[in-house]
């Protein structure tokens, strides 16, 4: 065997082996390099560069100084730690200009926050960050980790991928507890959604707090779910079939099991989602269901921290904006006696998402009260049914029921009055009216 050959042949391979190397190594290096961070703060060098060079050419022509430019060449990781919150929050890695006024309107990551008030007198970043309100992963450096739009990461932004801001305002209520403020403070979807919510009596079904019914799940840590917790099998095999229209079908190839996606199509048609559901679809137009997604998000286990709360227990205030001339004059109308109710839209409010607006019921789900027993029967029973509710099965015109009516307490006896006077005297029932002293008696 000729050694000098073998010699040969050794070297080539390590020298071979060597190129790989460096090549690797190089290539490495480029990467470490241009991480997605990284390129992000050299643009944002860039932009101020390109800004300081404009003022310094305009502060020539006006025989002014030229401004000095801030230090922008160097690259790091920019780092928040949230020791009351825990939290650690690195989003002012990429979002430079969150607190800079003249970067308003800008295209992200690079626009300032669109309320500057809210990060500079109410919730200054130095204190808050940016997570708390926001939700995502803070520690994450890449847009896809930060958004928290990642694999087992549960709590993502509250958004969607197009809006990442979308249902924001769910984390006011984290803090700010009180319901009636929440429209002042900067957080009127929020608002809207716990209205729609209560004018369409869903605590009748759904308990939140110690308070509502046990027909349906309870809601009061709703927001604390994770992604797990839910069923997203009924909502693919819907959206294949065609439930929610041809645009919706295509979207079940590339859908994302996120909690966003699941009450967005619930509340449009709660059964193609929950399979053996009860519940009706109500009809939501895309703002409606927008408002009470951001509620949903809201109901969760408050975790504010001693360093945010009074003596008395209580989160510290925000400044509230003073309430316009024409709110202001408005106000003492508001207090003005209330008007007679209207049976017919106290039911439509109340009922007729159920039993439906011409009281014909829903087949093998809610009965109909066109001829029906009850509004023709004795009003001391329908009296009752809607006072304490009703389960089990039930025959109504020869046909089989088994559901479950929720208790209706919290309507006034002249609400009640109302709305079974209007199911006793319309769709030709010869039931009669009922009043508020009959309610009464039997509370």
């Amino acid at each position: 065997m000729n050694t000098n050959k073998l010699d040969l042949s050794v070297l080539a391979w390590f020298a071979t082996l060597a190129v790989v190397l460096v090549f690797l190594f190089g290539l490495a290096a480029i990467r470490e390099g241009n991480r997605e961070w990284m390129v992000t703060q050299r643009d944002y060098a860039d932009i101020m560069l390109a800004r300081h060079e404009k003022a310094a050419l305009q502060a020539q022509a006006e025989g002014k100084p030229v401004p000095e430019m801030g230090d922008t060449d160097k690259i790091a990781i920019r780092q928040l730690m949230l020791a009351d919150l825990k939290r650690v929050d690195r989003c002012t890695t990429c979002h430079l200009s969150i607190d800079d006024k003249s970067f308003e309107g800008e295209k992200q990551p690079f626009a300032a926050h669109p309320n500057m008030d809210l990060i500079t007198i109410n919730h200054p970043t130095d204190k808050f960050g940016c997570t708390s309100c926001h939700s995502g992963q803070g520690m994450g450096t890449t847009s896809e980790a930060a958004h928290g739009f990642v694999h087992k990461w549960d709590y993502p932004m509250l958004g969607d991928r197009k809006d990442l801001t979308k249902y924001v305002q769910a984390s006011c209520a984290s803090c700010h507890t009180d319901s009636t403020k929440w429209a002042a403070i900067g957080a009127p979807k929020l608002a809207r959604g716990k209205q729609i919510f209560e004018q369409n009596n869903c605590m009748s079904c759904h308990k939140v707090g110690d308070q509502g019914g046990n027909i349906g799940p309870e809601l009061t840590h709703e927001g604390d779910k994770v992604p797990e917790q839910f069923n997203f099998t009924d909502l693919k095999a819907s959206l294949l079939a065609g439930k929610f229209g041809e645009e919706a079908k295509a979207e079940a190839k590339h859908l994302h099991n996120d909690i966003e996606t699941w009450h967005k199509y619930h509340f449009k048609n709660p059964q193609a989602v929950s399979s053996g559901s009860v519940m009706p679809a109500f009809g939501f137009s895309d703002d409606d269901i927008e408002a009470l997604t951001t509620y949903m998000f809201s109901l969760k286990a408050p975790t504010v921290p001693p360093s945010m709360m009074t003596n008395d227990g209580k989160v510290k205030a925000m400044p509230i904006p003073a309430p316009k001339k024409a709110e202001a004059a408005a106000a003492p109308a508001a207090a003005a006696k209330p008007a007679k109710v209207d049976g017919k839209q106290a039911y439509e409010a109340n009922c007729a998402s159920c039993h439906q607006a011409n009281g014909q019921g829903l087949p093998g789900m809610f009965p109909p009260f066109a001829g029906a027993e009850t509004p023709n029967g004795d009003p001391k029973e329908h009296i009752k049914t809607v006072l304490h509710g009703k389960s089990g099965p039930l025959t109504v015109l020869g046909k089989q029921y088994n559901g479950a009516m929720p208790p209706f307490p919290q309507l006034s006896d002249e609400e009640i009055a109302a709305i079974i006077t209007y199911e006793r005297t319309s769709w030709g029932n010869k039931g009669g009216a009922v009043t508020p002293e009959q309610v009464k008696a039997l509370r």
